[in-house]
């Protein structure tokens, strides 16, 4: 195939690929911009964010392009993952290109490059420092949430990230109901001596659908213990010509022994290794969901999995709902279970990300109150347990 050809070949695939978002309420591209991350997230309500923007450059030439394809003149939020030119150099440039925007998130503090000075002299006013578990609602039951920052964690923990830039990296959990992406910039786990901030936050993330693979596919990040938590179905890789050798093989390996990893798709093929499940994408990577029972994948249809519960239990034995969710101080608990009496006392449990305890509800005639006001912002779950049914959901409370 000619190199004319092939190029026409990727922009039909990826054009064929919209028609599924006619049907998806959540979509997410990873843009092309060489050795660097650029992405872009449409929520369900049509918010947009915009995290990274590629090195220097980058901005002009690949993110405003693509802005322009979708019709996009107002970024609600824009969040640096940390100072490196790879992925803040062409956030300047869609800023002062007219583009609007809201807000701009990032870890604080400063650092001492012109990339640097560039990117603050353009958000000026816009800027804003993110807090370990800020929410960011993109819909109903769609949102993105800080889960580490500057080694911070949202359960409180913390690692020791000395001045290691990419260890300071926004990590940030991207969940429309039973799908869930996990983005973050260059986070280091451990290797080549870096900050282990991967296995602290691994149980948090926990199973995922979609992982874009940390720091390009370096020896510093995506750790066996990251791999093992989070069983991605999909990982992507951004990634350009390079001399570190990334995406690296010691990565890829791990990536191709982990059962649930479906298919490893780079934007380019990069200067490192290479598995059987590898799929050069030479272009841009685009997800789509309807966050119930698919996602798609350049065109490629995955089916995501049932929410993960002790037993199966099907819509004929009961079901388990909260609303609104994401809600504020208050929320309605309604169940249904076969064989129960309305009457019958039921009692449901409340945890905390933790794990912990926090609350029980003692409920009847299938429905329950549960006032959250005296307690954090953040992710609970909420169980019914009875000797024929059991299942656990996720809420989220937004102050």
């Amino acid at each position: 195939m000619s190199h004319c050809y092939k190029k026409l070949f990727i922009v039909l695939i990826f054009l064929l690929s919209f028609t599924y978002a006619l049907d998806s309420d959540l979509q997410i591209y990873f843009l092309d911009v060489g050795q660097g991350d650029a992405t872009l997230i449409i929520g369900e309500n049509d918010k947009t964010i915009l995290i990274d923007a590629g090195n220097n450059g980058k901005g002009n030439t690949v993110v405003i392009p693509f802005l322009d394809s979708l019709e996009i003149t107002h970024l609600d939020y824009i969040i640096a993952t940390h100072y490196h030119a790879d992925h803040i150099g062409g956030i300047d440039e869609v800023i002062l290109s007219g583009i609007e925007t809201d807000t701009v998130f990032d870890r604080g503090d400063s650092y001492n490059t012109q990339t640097y000075f560039d990117y603050v002299d353009a958000i000026g006013s816009h800027r804003k420092t993110i807090t370990t578990g800020k929410m960011i609602n993109l819909g109903d039951n769609c949102y993105a949430q800080c889960i580490v920052v500057n080694g911070k964690i949202c359960n409180g923990d913390s690692v020791y990230v000395t001045n290691d830039e990419n260890a300071h990296c926004i990590g940030l959990l991207v969940e429309y109901n039973e799908f869930e992406a996990f983005i973050a910039g260059d986070l280091t786990g451990g290797g080549i001596g870096t900050p282990d901030v991967e296995s602290a936050i691994a149980s948090i993330v926990g199973n995922i659908e979609v992982y874009q693979v940390n720091h390009h596919g370096s020896t510093t990040s995506t750790n066996q213990i990251f791999v093992d938590s989070l069983r991605p179905e999909i990982a992507i890789v951004s990634v350009g010509e390079n001399s570190y050798g990334h995406p690296t093989q010691i990565v890829l390996d791990r990536l191709q022994a982990c059962e649930e990893t479906q298919m490893i798709y780079q934007t380019e093929s990069g200067n490192g290794g290479y598995t059987p499940k590898c799929n050069i994408v030479n272009g841009h990577i685009s997800v789509f969901t309807n966050g119930l029972t698919y996602f798609n994948v350049n065109g490629s249809i995955y089916y995501l999995d049932e929410f993960h519960r002790d037993e199966p239990v099907g819509i004929s034995d009961g079901y388990l709902i909260n609303y609104p969710n994401p809600f504020s101080n208050s929320t309605t608990i309604e169940y249904a279970i076969k064989g129960k009496l309305k009457a019958e006392p039921i009692e449901i449990r409340i945890y905390n990300i933790e794990g912990q305890l926090v609350d029980t509800i003692e409920a009847r005639y299938g429905t329950a109150g549960w006032d959250a006001s005296s307690l954090p912002s953040g992710f609970y779950f909420y169980q019914l347990k009875t000797e024929n049914y059991n299942e656990v959901k996720k809420m989220i409370f937004i102050k």
